[in-house]
């Protein structure tokens, strides 16, 4: 495989053989379960999500009429849920549109688990039953991580992803602190999490970024990613 941009055209000469047999080149592959494509969109990713999803989507219309309401939302953590949040730091930085399909299929099964009409709109159904969306899983995900990184909780390998910016009246705690933003010119750079990281992390209220445990960093971040409606 060679990554490249979506408009540039790379000239290949000759063939790469190993143990007297000749690598061809692929478009997509698969790593630890991930979908990498050549053009780092994930849209192959994305769309095994969406397709693995939708049919447990379909199981969830199915039982409703047997089980209680708990149950459904047991089963969406469960089965559902998870295939979103693995490795959704790092593929879900793309386009929303590219997004869009899994947000529809959280849709349909927000409606299933309340019962409600494929017409009623998504956004105080995500609220009512406590869930978020890809969109705001991919920012939980991302600032948890900055968490992390910004309370030197992850291996020192990764300590360069950001710098804290220094200011006159700085506060001891480096989790408090507003990061340096670097400057991306290309969407590829600006989809990276050292700049998208950057971004969220800087966005969010200093209430919220020094909470001095990661359980209840996350609980309040998760509180206040629910407040926003749906795009």
């Amino acid at each position: 495989m060679i990554f490249k941009g979506r408009r540039q055209i790379v000239t290949v000469q000759g063939t790469l053989r190993i143990a007297d047999t000749d690598i061809e080149e692929v478009n997509v592959a698969s790593f630890v379960g991930v979908q990498i494509d050549n053009h780092f969109t994930w849209k192959d990713h994305i769309q095994l999500i969406n397709k693995c999803i939708r049919r447990k989507v379909g199981i969830l219309y199915r039982l409703r009429h047997f089980v209680p309401q708990y149950i459904l939302m047991l089963l969406y953590k469960c089965f559902i849920q998870p295939h979103i949040l693995y490795g959704i730091e790092v593929w879900g930085s793309t386009y929303k549109s590219h997004l869009n399909c899994i947000l529809l299929s959280q849709k349909l099964a927000m409606r299933a688990i309340t019962f409600s009409s494929i017409r009623t709109h998504s956004s105080p159904l995500f609220q009512q039953l406590k869930i978020l969306d890809v969109i705001k899983l991919h920012q939980f995900s991302v600032l948890t991580f900055m968490y992390d990184l910004c309370n030197g909780t992850i291996p020192h390998t990764l300590s360069d992803y950001c710098q804290i910016l220094q200011h006159p009246h700085a506060t001891r705690s480096k989790g408090k602190s507003m990061l340096y933003l670097p400057k991306c010119k290309s969407t590829q750079g600006q989809f990276s999490i050292s700049f998208l990281g950057v971004k969220f992390w800087n966005s969010l209220p200093l209430v919220i970024r020094e909470k001095s445990t990661r359980s209840t960093f996350r609980r309040y971040l998760a509180n206040h990613l629910l407040q926003f409606e749906v795009n």
